[in-house]
């Protein structure tokens, strides 16, 4: 487990609430490796939560050149599918905990405190050209992934991308409050460079204190079974 500073390595060590972060069209996230994740969450943590960003995934699709109607049927297509891997995995790994602890766009809608950080999130995007930077960043990161010829994505695509960024961003930054959790750890197999600045510098107050990142990949996972 690598957490991204050393607040982060503290908050982990509470153990108090992990969110793992799953994303639709990525294959690392594969059944098997669902069930081990929720397995070592069960294990390390007091309570867990899944996040998964499904219907905010549309905006990566639109940006990479799919239309409206095609990007939201394709994505409410694989959102069922990994939504139906993660039940799976969960009554394996956790079967106290159903569907019920993932949190998808919908849940988070009619989270007050979620919808609360997100207006910030917006607002901060708006009038501070230095997060505005980051944050446009951190969306090209994510459709490297997405486009084969990821130069040629114009400001206006970037712009609409980068929604799906701020749409998480609550999650990043003080997930412990949406949640109702004394601190919390958001748990995924990369960290973008952006995040873990975010992370290590704190002076603007921007992620709570109570908040931290860690990296959990498969080696990782590996050695806490062994």
């Amino acid at each position: 487990m690598k957490p991204v500073s050393q607040r982060c390595a503290s908050i982990y060590q509470a153990k108090d609430h992990a969110v793992i972060g799953v994303s639709p069209f990525n294959s690392y996230f594969s059944e098997a490796r669902l069930t081990e994740l929720f397995k070592w969450a069960n294990t390390h943590f007091d309570a867990f939560h899944v996040f998964v960003p499904d219907e905010a995934t549309r905006y990566t699709l639109e940006a990479a050149g799919y239309s409206q109607a095609r990007a939201r049927k394709k994505a409410r297509r694989q959102a069922n599918y990994l939504l139906n891997k993660i039940g799976r995995a969960l009554s394996s790994a956790a079967p106290h905990m159903d569907l019920s602890g993932v949190l998808t766009n919908g849940v988070l809608a009619k989270n007050q405190r979620y919808t609360k950080l997100l207006s910030c999130i917006e607002d901060r995007f708006s009038h501070n050209p230095d997060f505005r930077r980051q944050c446009l960043e951190c969306t090209r990161w994510v459709l490297e992934n997405q486009v084969a010829e990821v130069d040629h994505i114009d400001d206006g695509a970037l712009l609409h991308a980068v929604r799906y960024f701020l749409e998480e961003m609550p999650l990043f930054i003080n997930s412990s409050s949406i949640v109702g959790a004394q601190s919390s750890v958001f748990c995924y197999h990369q960290c973008p460079e952006v995040l873990r600045g975010l992370y290590r510098d704190r002076s603007d107050d921007l992620i709570d204190q109570q908040q931290g990142f860690l990296v959990v990949d498969q080696v990782a996972l590996a050695a806490q079974a062994a």
